[in-house]
């Protein structure tokens, strides 16, 4: 079944920014994985006899640098969620950043109150961005 997209204009969202935040919210599980996966980057350097060229680069901040920034990403995503459905906001959650239908979710929620939930999370997640 194809997806439709959500009617934001009463939000004055176009379906083009929609599916700008809709896709920042599908990178969620890579950003989830790449912040359990990036902690071990820093190797210590190896030395030989040849002289090396260093870039200039501090490997150990630039590592620092990206977790600060996925963990920024997915922090404004769940605070979003969780400001437009309180504690009931992981099937919200779900259904953002995985594309899982609301007939697939365990929500606590009736069908129409989950879809206002998630285009208020839109309208939300566009004023902060």
């Amino acid at each position: 079944m194809k997806e439709r997209d959500l009617k934001l204009s009463g939000y004055n969202i176009s379906r083009e920014k929609y599916r700008e935040l809709k896709y920042f919210c599908l990178q969620y599980p890579e950003w989830k994985h790449q912040l359990q996966t990036l902690t071990d980057d820093v190797k210590a350097p190896i030395i030989t006899d040849m002289p090396t060229a260093h870039n200039g680069t501090d490997s150990t901040a630039t590592l620092v640098l990206r977790r600060i920034e996925l963990a920024e990403k997915c922090a404004l995503i769940e605070q979003t969620a969780q400001e437009v459905c309180g504690n009931t906001y992981l099937a919200l959650l779900k259904n953002v950043t995985e594309g899982i239908r609301y007939e697939d979710l365990n929500a606590f929620r009736a069908r129409k109150q989950f879809y206002e939930d998630r285009r208020k999370f839109f309208y939300k997640l566009s004023k902060k961005r």
